[in-house]
């Protein structure tokens, strides 16, 4: 339950050595490099502070266009089953793979060729959009004769196309009756809603026309850029479109056959990459005309292991720790080497890290998140299908996602599940009650291992939740005061954390004594522990102001905090809840399947669709529930009480690759 205590060290190498040595720190990935300009040598050396360009332009623009080839690739590739989807797989490559591919692959050729079909294809794609568009506007206008650019009219009349409401034809007519002898309208065609019009009218009559006619919802239609029979343009614009769509098959075809350097191309990528992270972290070494010099933290227990292997390879280094400068803060890693505790250290990164005078605070949560989970769920049934889930990830992607600590975290959730849900008899929900009487030895085992009933025993189910808060919160406190005892702030610890620890606890004496769960001699202590805390609280909750009176008074105003701590305590019901709410869906999900699995022919498919439906369902909605409500138990309950936070993530120079994954631990 320990952050593992960082060295900073320097390094001095030849400028000649500068790159290989900064590839093989990159390997190892073990060093944080930090820049030299924030560094405490700076001042005793200013003229160190230089290094090369943050950036490559060569190097960004070959990373630029590689992107853009496996991206015009992806779009051509076809899709992949859900599972895929979701994790997606790197490529697996040995150390030798990688390096050859990285060696003597020339991605310049496939490239050029990739983008001038890529480019090609868009423009294209963009002709067929506008045809398509232009096809879409002449359709309507068909059993027009005239080709369009004659659509314009005389010096005397006026001739245009456009659209109305047809409702409003009947309107119009009855209008523009007294117009008759100077205007003719022609219905071109006509939908559902439209009426396409060719009008000609004097100009004399013009005006009140088009006054008339935008009263009623007329809409002007004009084709400037087209010329001819609107028949003729709309079959040109189809056969045009056709052999579009035809030869865009065509380069997709082509393009396909590039589909087999599709690896080469990520390898390079990540190379590049690789080489791109090297040249900018380089900018923040110090230099010397011949000099290089590179600082950054290491954990202490790699740092022995760490200048054997560098110094082995490389004969002309130096390698010296470093007494870090009050302004400097190391970055934190946490270190936790047991594997039940490690996967909930994702709890704590999701949150923040704690500085370097704190715990961490995974395998304090780490119990409390594995019930709690559980709790949400109360399934055994749900518990196994989410462990055998992400045992299959972890063993199917043991490379790529099998590692990851969210992985880990929500296997662990399953077998939490699995727990809590044997204790509260849910199996499926209350499936089996609906067993049949042969099978009526799951019955037995579900009772054996049954400790109380949910639906039936509700109190009981509210009073778990409670009591597992009240521990939680006081085990925040009780964190806190140690951590005050270690830093030697007794007059915090003492006169902080403490005394709400034992109002805390003398409340719950006195009130569980009334209750009559504990015997009633237990009330009078409760009693005296909540009143003795309550003084000390008021007396000593501000211990910085000489006025007696401002004292009292914030200490009074201090004790209101007992509000906030009920209220916490309240907020574990959510556990309480989330796992009923659980059963009653699962019990619903059951009630419906068995009702409609009683159809003749298609009982048993109805039954097993509803079944499987609603409880995937129910797993998924509740899954993520137990996820977040107990992720938010930790975040505004737990932490409060004793976390402050706000460590730097270490972060050591390595190899952040998009697409591959190689399979050793020292690579190219």
């Amino acid at each position: 339950m320990s952050i593992a205590k960082m060295e900073k060290v320097q390094i001095l190498t030849h400028q000649d050595l500068q790159e290989p040595l900064v590839r093989r720190i990159q390997e190892l990935e073990e060093l944080h490099i930090t820049d030299i300009r924030e560094s405490v040598t700076v001042d005793e050396h200013p003229d160190l502070i230089g290094g090369v360009e943050a950036s490559d332009d060569t190097l960004e623009g070959r990373l630029s266009r590689i992107q853009a080839a496996l991206d015009f690739l992806s779009s051509l590739e076809e899709k992949k089953g859900f599972l895929s989807g979701i994790v997606s797989p790197k490529v697996i490559l040995t150390p030798q793979q990688y390096q050859q591919i990285a060696a003597d692959y020339d991605e310049t050729r496939v490239v050029s060729s990739l983008r001038e079909l890529d480019r090609e294809r868009t423009e294209l794609l963009s002709e067929v959009t506008k045809l398509e568009g232009t096809a879409l506007q002449l359709r309507p206008w068909l059993s027009l004769d005239s080709p369009l650019e004659e659509v314009t009219g005389t010096e005397h009349a006026a001739l245009f196309l456009g659209t109305l409401p047809v409702e409003a034809l009947g309107e119009m007519e009855r209008e523009a009756s007294d117009l008759e002898e100077h205007m003719a309208v022609e219905v071109v065609d006509r939908d559902r809603d439209t009426a396409y019009l060719l009008v000609c009218a004097h100009r004399e009559v013009l005006s009140g026309l088009m006054e008339l006619l935008k009263r009623l919802g007329f809409e002007e239609v004009a084709f400037p850029e087209l010329q001819g029979r609107p028949r003729d343009l709309y079959d040109q614009a189809l056969k045009r479109i056709h052999e579009n769509r035809r030869r865009i098959r065509d380069i997709e075809q082509t393009s396909r056959s590039y589909l087999k350097d599709r690896q080469n191309l990520q390898v390079v990528y990540d190379h590049l990459s690789s080489q791109l992270q090297r040249r900018r972290v380089m900018a923040r070494f110090g230099r010397t005309e011949k000099v290089s010099v590179i600082e950054g933290w290491i954990p202490r227990h790699w740092l022995k292991s760490f200048e054997e292997t560098l110094k082995s390879e490389f004969q002309e280094i130096a390698l010296t720790p470093l007494e870090p400068s009050g302004r400097e803060t190391p970055p934190v890693v946490l270190q936790n080497s047991r594997t039940f505790v490690r996967p909930f250290e994702v709890v704590t990164e999701l949150y923040g890290l704690p500085n370097v005078r704190e715990y961490d605070p995974s395998p304090l949560l780490a119990p409390f998140f594995f019930v709690f989970f559980g709790l949400c769920i109360t399934d055994a049934a749900y518990g196994v299908i989410i462990t055998l889930l992400f045992l299959f990830l972890m063993k199917k992607f043991k490379v790529t996602i099998g590692r990851t600590k969210l992985v880990g975290l929500l296997f662990f959730g399953g077998i939490s599940t699995i727990i809590m849900g044997a204790m509260t008899g849910g199996w499926f929900g209350d499936l089996v009650d609906y067993l049949p009487s042969w099978l009526s030895g799951f019955r037995r085992i579900r009772e054996a291992l049954m400790l109380f009933e949910p639906m039936e025993q509700v109190l009981v189910f509210i009073g778990l939740a409670l009591v597992l808060g009240f521990i939680q919160i006081s085990y925040g406190l009780v964190i806190r005061m140690v951590r005050k005892i270690r830093e030697g702030d007794l007059p915090e610890a003492f006169c902080g954390p403490f005394p709400w620890l034992i109002l805390l606890n003398g409340l719950a004496l006195f009130g569980l004594s009334k209750g009559g769960v504990l015997p009633s001699y237990w009330a009078g202590l409760g009693e005296w522990m909540a009143i003795l805390s309550a003084l000390a609280i008021v007396l000593f909750t501000d211990r910085t102001s000489r006025s007696w009176f401002a004292r009292i008074a914030w200490g009074v105003y201090g004790l209101y905090g007992i509000t906030s701590y009920v209220g916490d305590v309240l907020s574990y019901l959510r556990l309480f809840a989330l796992g009923l709410a659980t059963g009653i869906i699962a019990m619903v999900v059951n009630l419906l399947a068995n009702m409609l699995g009683g159809a003749p022919y298609v009982g048993w498919f109805l039954f097993a669709l509803v079944f499987v439906i609603g409880h995937v369902f129910n797993i998924l909605i509740n899954g993520l529930g137990a996820f977040v409500h107990t992720l938010r138990l930790q975040y505004v309950e737990f932490f409060p009480k004793f976390f402050e936070g706000g460590g730097r993530p270490f972060k050591p120079l390595r190899r952040e690759a998009r697409y591959t994954i190689v399979t050793e631990q020292n690579r190219g």
